[in-house]
């Protein structure tokens, strides 16, 4: 019978107070509210591969962005004022060199991917590396959209 079933509960709230939904396309609960972290260059003619930078402008291999609680990257969006080069954007944490998440444009100034599921774990920082293979980018922004587990 239906009612036999046993389905999960639509919303709970965590010993923290976030309040969490179940998603079905993700398989688990995630937080209501989203966190964003922004990485950018504020330059133009970008022909090298570099780290991109985090707030104030800090290198994200120094430092990147400490992750308060356990999390999963469900969309990133990549934006240039123009772009005449193949590059890629790569999601690294804790200062290895494993892409978590890899962003590929090629003459593209824009891109959105929002169908994302990479978990990462508290305590894990955040770090951005663009690579370009030919070409020129401008002024390249990169936010990372996160919901808490």
């Amino acid at each position: 019978m239906l009612r036999d079933i046993v389905q999960q509960p639509r919303f709970k709230q965590d010993s923290n107070g976030i309040l969490k939904f179940y998603d079905s396309n993700r398989n688990k609960y995630l937080s209501a509210t989203r966190g964003e972290y922004s990485f950018g260059i504020n330059h133009i003619n970008l022909t090298h591969s570099r780290w991109m930078m985090a707030t104030g402008g800090v290198l994200s291999n120094i430092t990147g962005y400490k992750i308060p609680r356990d999390a999963t990257i469900t969309a990133i969006s990549v934006q240039t004022k123009s772009s005449v080069a193949d590059c890629s954007f790569n999601v690294r944490i804790n200062n290895t060199v494993t892409n978590l998440v890899s962003v590929s444009m090629s003459g593209e100034i824009s891109k959105v991917i929002d169908n994302l599921d990479v978990d990462l774990t508290q305590n894990d920082w955040i770090q951005l590396y663009m690579t370009v293979n030919a070409g020129k980018v401008d002024y390249p922004i990169l936010v990372i959209e996160l919901a808490w587990r």
